[in-house]
């Protein structure tokens, strides 16, 4: 589990505070990294590299929101999840935090889904719900017959007036897009049985009576979790929802100046037959979605003895999934109306069970990370939703410091990305790999991904930066050097590598410096302006178990 790393330094640039540490000898072995330096230098002026194209077959393009979070409603003393969690759970989370509150803008505008297993047994505290008791009930559905809810009690926990406020408050400030899901249990007795809206209609009518300002952040909302055919079934979840969608339009009325929340579900593991039948029922009512989402955890492990940092065999799910989807919402003649997010996913499911502190909060989990965010625009998947932001294992965040882990970086950097070098019009491009006989490198190990500005891509006078290249090296051993073809490989271009010392660790570097949040300021590096300069006639060298981002 804590395995090292073929070669994990590059020849990076040395910042101010590192020649400082040099002079003071704190920085030992300088010629060790200029030997290193010599050979990746000479790697570079190899003839042997594998060519990567960037074709200008297109793929789809991630939404604005992507990548986005999700927060968890599990508590503290429940002993088979909770305990993970400590108070990193919605209704204990300290959202007042700065340093919350800064990590979380630094990835806005991205989504914030307020989800999980709980939410079928979640009461909103509002009405005649005023005496809210959590764990009532013995099944979310009152009987002792029939379970609906993930967790069984009808009442997990209670979302109070006040705290659905500050969380709307904590996205209207750090710029997310808040998204709520619904219980969508209350008072069934069946799968197919209807359920009791009342509840779902009092938190409706607060939040509709709210002043607009405080409405800023609200995206949405969701319905269920993971409950698809066994708690409610899957023509009785398009009813259900089809009637949820008629209590939102009737309580958010025109006038607010604010756009009507978005439905969006419905937040299963994906079932191409059952997602077909909510489809087929609710556009035969002339009902549609704004995103059908499905939830995914590949459960891709390391393999003992293998080369990988993680299997690509195993990585692949992601791909397959994601095409998927999207055919399920073309062959409903939806997919103009609908688009398909990934809304709850990280690499293991159950913040990883004992296994989790080895791989999910670590260098390790950036491999799939990185895949999923490129591999699923790719196909036409628009949006991923990470479990979570905070809390168990899954954590972007360290959920008793705060601190980011390392896959925190990767979605700050793509956020940059997005943003800034492809200035929101981002669309996905299909790349190849090719290599000569004489090359000798393996290239099973690579996987790239590229993404250009499609406005700029229009524009044959624009000659700023509109292509990025990721390339994910899963080969613990191998280097490779990559040459680009087509235009784009005549610009100089910047890079950031990613790498670790091992694979275990919990931080990350770039370029060969640490990248990490500093509370006591509040500050987070310019991931951009960590990148290095590098001459269009030099390879792409890319060091064993790393993650490179190339600005063409």
């Amino acid at each position: 589990l804590t395995q090292s790393i073929g070669v994990n330094t590059h020849c990076f640039r040395v910042s101010p505070s590192q020649r400082d540490m040099t002079t003071m000898g704190v920085v030992a072995n300088v010629a060790v990294l200029v030997g290193l330096c010599a050979c990746i230098a000479a790697a570079r002026a190899a003839h042997n590299a594998t060519t990567v194209e960037i074709t200008s077959v297109r793929g789809g393009r991630p939404s604005h929101a992507h990548p986005g979070v999700t927060l968890d409603w599990w508590v503290r003393d429940d002993k088979k999840y909770g305990y993970q969690w400590g108070d990193a759970g919605i209704l204990t989370l300290d959202l007042e935090s700065r340093s919350l509150r800064v990590l979380a803008r630094a990835l806005a505008p991205g989504l914030l889904r307020l989800g999980g297993s709980p939410i079928d047994s979640m009461v909103y505290q509002f009405g005649e719900h005023e005496q809210c008791a959590r764990g009532a009930g013995t099944t979310a559905g009152g009987s002792a017959h029939f379970r609906c809810s993930q967790v069984g009690v009808a009442t997990y926990g209670c979302l109070t007036p006040h705290r659905w406020r500050s969380l709307l408050s904590f996205a209207a400030d750090t710029g997310l897009r808040l998204v709520l899901g619904l219980n969508a249990c209350r008072g069934r007795t069946g799968a197919d049985a209807p359920m009791d809206f009342s509840n779902i209609q009092e938190l409706l009518s607060f939040t509709a009576s709210l002043p607009a300002h405080e409405l800023t952040g609200l995206h949405g909302f969701e319905f269920g979790n993971e409950v698809c055919g066994w708690g409610v079934g899957w023509e009785r979840w398009a009813i259900d929802m089809a009637e949820l969608r008629a209590r939102v339009h009737a309580t958010f009325v025109d006038g607010a100046g604010l756009p009507m929340p978005q439905l969006i579900g419905p937040d299963c593991a994906f079932d191409d037959a059952g997602y077909a039948r909510i489809l087929k029922n609710m556009t035969a009512e002339g009902d549609f979605l704004a995103a059908m989402t499905y939830h995914q955890y590949p459960q891709c492990e390391p393999v003992a003895g293998s080369r990988f940092v993680l299997e690509p065999a195993c990585l692949q799910k992601l791909d397959t999934q994601a095409a998927q989807a999207v055919q399920v919402l073309r062959d409903a003649g939806v997919a103009d109306k609908t688009e398909a997010w990934s809304g709850e996913s990280a690499d293991h499911t159950a913040s990883g069970g004992d296994f989790g502190h080895h791989l999910l909060p670590t260098f390790r989990s950036s491999f799939y990370y990185a895949w999923q965010l490129s591999a699923l625009p790719l196909h036409g998947v628009t949006l991923a939703a990470r479990q979570c932001l905070i809390g168990g294992n899954y954590g972007l965040l360290n959920h008793t410091t705060f601190q980011p882990n390392p896959d925190f970086f990767i979605a700050y950097t793509y956020r940059a990305l997005f943003d800034r070098v492809l200035r929101g019009n981002a669309v996905a491009l299909q790349t190849r790999l090719s290599q000569t006989a004489s090359a000798g490198a393996q290239t099973d190990g690579l996987r790239t991904f590229a993404f250009t500005d499609a406005a700029a891509a229009a524009a044959a006078a624009d000659d700023s930066d509109r292509t990025v290249l990721v390339v994910i090296n899963m080969d613990m051993h191998a280097t490779a050097s990559l040459r680009v073809s087509g235009p784009v490989a005549r610009r100089e271009r910047r890079e950031l590598h990613f790498t670790a010392r091992q694979l275990t660790d919990t931080v990350v570097f770039v370029n060969g410096e640490l990248l990490e949040y500093k509370p006591a300021s509040g500050q987070l590096p310019d991931i951009l302006d960590m990148a290095v300069a590098v001459s269009a006639s030099d390879a792409i060298t890319v060091q064993p178990a790393s993650i490179v981002f190339v600005v063409l």
